[in-house]
């Protein structure tokens, strides 16, 4: 009993040690490789400028310069045209679109003018309101936009002409609710001017175009949201430079038929989204990206603008042009 009983003392553990043994080992088919190979994707079309790389070097000390020296090689600064505008897309195709003034200040006014003649000043806080009937009919006043006549034609026209304000507008349909839809956010602009244009009739229903043009080397940078306002400065800027040189490179291609636009505000172009853009940061990136002359700042090579492309991230190595579209762009190469 005592031969047995020690036995089995001894048999337990060691069974136990049996059991953990081979539950650790690992075959060798399972054993840890000595290389990865790891597929994946970048975001975007992968041309040109990836904005989180931009990130990652800026996070390592690299200047402005030398990110876009980078990304759009053999490229040189030059001084952008102060002068030129830029016209913005912001909706197409719509049938009803409504204009309201948010003041800043008390003296802010609006302008409004149809077919390139003044019709009056607009107070802040009244509601505008643009339907199609064979041109562009305006009404104003009351909850609903629809109190007092304005008159109609083809081309109505906003701009602020004393003060402080944004122009607030949106679109939708003849029995939207105007308040609603101007009272969420976004859709607020504080610079150029804000044109609705009567583009004919679209199986019957008549299109309203809205776009707004003003001037490409600031004001329309203030408004760019394609990237984070708390990123590096270094990152900042260069996405300006960058932004500012594909807005002219889009100047210089005339607009485009199908909005009356030289870019629009999404992401198609690049991703324009007004007066919430602007903070103490971004603007300083604005003011910021320039010359050593002290001029605002574009890309140029063999002298011309380049229509500077980028994207979120390209998954570590960027595309040339002529992989990505055809055509071989030198300082867009992978």
């Amino acid at each position: 009993m005592k031969k047995s009983s020690h036995w089995r003392k001894v048999l337990i553990p060691s069974f136990i040690f049996t059991l953990i043994t081979n539950l650790i080992y690992v075959s060798p088919s399972n054993a840890v490789p000595n290389e990865w190979i790891i597929v994946g994707s970048g975001w975007g079309h992968g041309v040109g400028y990836s904005q989180y790389g931009a990130l990652g070097q800026a996070l390592d000390g690299r200047s402005w310069q030398d990110i876009l020296n980078h990304y759009y090689p053999g490229s040189v600064l030059a001084d952008a045209p102060v002068d030129k505008q830029i016209t913005v897309g912001l909706s197409q195709d719509k049938l009803a679109v409504f204009v309201r003034l948010d003041k800043s200040t008390d003296d802010a006014q609006l302008e409004m003018s149809i077919d390139g003649n003044p019709v009056g000043i607009i107070s802040p806080g009244v509601i505008i309101r643009i339907e199609s009937n064979g041109s562009s009919v305006v009404t104003s006043g009351g909850d609903d936009g629809r109190s007092e006549s304005r008159g109609s034609g083809k081309k109505i026209s906003f701009r602020i002409s004393s003060g402080s304000g944004v122009i607030n507008t949106n679109s939708g349909n003849p029995d939207s609710n105007p308040s609603s839809l101007l009272n969420s956010p976004g859709h607020r602009y504080k610079y150029g001017t804000l044109n609705v244009v009567y583009g004919g009739d679209n199986d019957g229903r008549a299109d309203l175009y809205t776009s707004l043009t003003m001037r490409l080397v600031d004001q329309y940078l203030l408004g760019i949201g394609e990237m984070s306002s708390a990123w590096p400065k270094a990152a900042l800027v260069s996405q300006v430079v960058a932004s500012r040189s594909y807005g002219l490179g889009k100047i210089n291609e005339g607009l485009k038929g199908n909005c009356g636009c030289h870019v629009s505000n999404n992401s198609t172009d690049q991703v324009y989204v007004g007066a919430s853009k602007e903070s103490s940061n971004w603007n300083d990136a604005v003011s910021s990206a320039n010359t050593n002359s002290g001029q605002p700042a574009i890309l140029t090579f063999n002298g011309k603008v380049i229509t500077a492309y980028f994207a979120s991230s390209t998954g570590g190595r960027t595309m040339s042009t002529k992989d990505a579209w055809g055509g071989n762009v030198l300082w867009s190469q992978s």
